[in-house]
């Protein structure tokens, strides 16, 4: 049986709107490396109407070319997050000391967000210690201790860096660090018997971070002590970056015998 031919014609009715990105973010803008970030970034139709499901690649510009890094997809309020956490080298570059562009790519419609610029530092780790483990009244303390910059597989000595020495009583001195990131200072230690501590730090300058070395805790008995590692102050990922404290308790001398000031 034959049939006639049939045909219908629908209209499809698209809206005239534009798909943007806006309050991008990321979150810190100074990062150690080996620290996490986390990328923000918000899809809509014009200005209003969330953009659902759609992808959204998250890029650094690395050694002057785009790399993604990570990407979401947007949710019921067109929002994408993601996290990265930053390694030492990417694409063969070495990302601390060096700020970079970043930005977001909605890939469905090739559009791109504004740009944020993101600095990644090294880590410091800043160690000290007495030459002795005890001392009589008014005796010479020799500090010695040394800074490098935490990186991948190791340390790097930091030389010509100013180390500043805070004493009991207020006083600061400071001192610079060698070719080998070493340092030596000498003080007279007080006259009188207490426990005091001396506290060391590193202000840091540009994108390094600086460290201080605080004593977690005040000597209970002897001439002289040394706490010989205080817990982490940092932690990045797997890498723990701990750092030295000091305290000096010193004999007070009554009627020719020891006795101790807590």
């Amino acid at each position: 049986m034959p049939y006639a031919p049939a045909s219908s014609t629908l209209t499809i009715s698209v809206v005239a709107v534009t798909p943007r990105l806006s309050n991008f973010s990321v979150s810190p803008t100074v990062v150690d490396w080996g620290g996490e970030v986390l990328h923000s970034v918000y899809a809509t139709w014009d200005t209003t109407t969330p953009i659902t499901g759609a992808t959204v690649i998250f890029q650094w510009n690395i050694g002057g070319v785009w790399r993604d890094v990570c990407s979401a997809t947007t949710d019921v309020n067109g929002r994408a997050t993601c996290r990265w956490r930053v390694p030492f080298t990417y694409a063969g570059v070495e990302l601390p000391c060096r700020s970079y562009d970043v930005r977001a790519w909605l890939a469905d419609y090739n559009i791109y967000s504004t740009t944020v610029r993101v600095s990644v530092r090294y880590p410091t780790k800043l160690n000290a210690s007495l030459d002795k483990t005890q001392y009589y009244p008014g005796e010479t303390a020799t500090l010695r201790g040394s800074l490098v910059a935490v990186i991948e597989g190791g340390t790097r000595p930091m030389s010509g860096k100013t180390i500043t020495i805070t004493f009991w009583d207020g006083r600061t001195a400071t001192v610079t660090t060698g070719t080998d990131g070493s340092f030596t200072y000498q003080f007279k230690v007080p006259i009188t018997g207490g426990n005091y501590n001396i506290t060391l730090s590193y202000a840091g300058e540009g994108l390094v971070l600086g460290l201080t070395v605080q004593p977690t805790q005040a000597l209970r008995r002897g001439l002289i002590g040394l706490l010989q590692e205080a817990p982490p102050l940092l932690t990045l990922a797997s890498l723990a970056v701990s750092t030295a404290g000091l305290a000096i308790g010193i004999a007070n001398l009554k009627y020719g015998r020891r006795y101790w000031r807590y």
